[in-house]
């Protein structure tokens, strides 16, 4: 294949990868990934690499290998800051809060999380901004910080009702559900 076949073929394989991870096939979803990372380590694409690095982590979140999904994530997010993508940043590091939060290093998470707002709010990624407040809330909950957690959630529900983004609405709408049964 010549190099732009190749970058599609690496491309498709994540998109792919993606799909049939939403429909719950995760040995699919992890096979397809890691043959879009061989393509793109190949053709040496760092930006791709990074991209089906991310994925890994993702699948690998969702199988809780926990061990591996931080150091897919960590990779992605070393290539990330070399070639200096701080969307892809954002992404990293907001999938490395999630990961401590599960594991329950609220400090980590919280830290994860607000490094990850602070360069969403620089790029103007209101819907990345949205989620992480979501992220936020729902640490706060966990915390039982009742006041940050309703503050959290009424400030991304506002931005979800700008952009027309039901489903984190209805996430916030539960959120603030539990502030009040609390």
């Amino acid at each position: 294949l010549a190099l732009d076949d190749k970058r599609a073929a690496a491309l498709a394989l994540n998109s792919l990868g993606i799909v049939v991870q939403g429909q719950g096939d995760l040995t699919a979803a992890w096979s397809l990934h890691q043959e879009s990372l061989a393509l793109q380590r190949e053709i040496g694409n760092k930006m791709g690499i990074a991209v089906s690095l991310n994925s890994l982590g993702l699948v690998a979140n969702d199988q809780c290998d926990y061990v591996a999904a931080r150091a897919l994530y960590e990779e992605s997010l070393t290539l990330r800051r070399e070639i200096g993508d701080k969307r892809g940043i954002s992404i990293a590091l907001g999938n490395l809060g999630v990961l401590a939060q599960y594991q329950a290093d609220y400090a980590a998470a919280r830290a994860l999380y607000e490094t990850s707002l602070m360069l969403n709010r620089e790029l103007g990624d209101m819907q990345g901004i949205a989620i992480l407040l979501l992220n936020l809330g729902e640490l706060a909950m966990e915390q039982e910080d009742t006041m940050r957690a309703r503050a959290l959630y009424g400030e991304s529900l506002t931005l979800c009702q700008e952009m027309g983004d039901k489903i984190n609405m209805v996430c916030n709408l539960s959120g603030l559900a539990a502030v009040v049964a609390h």
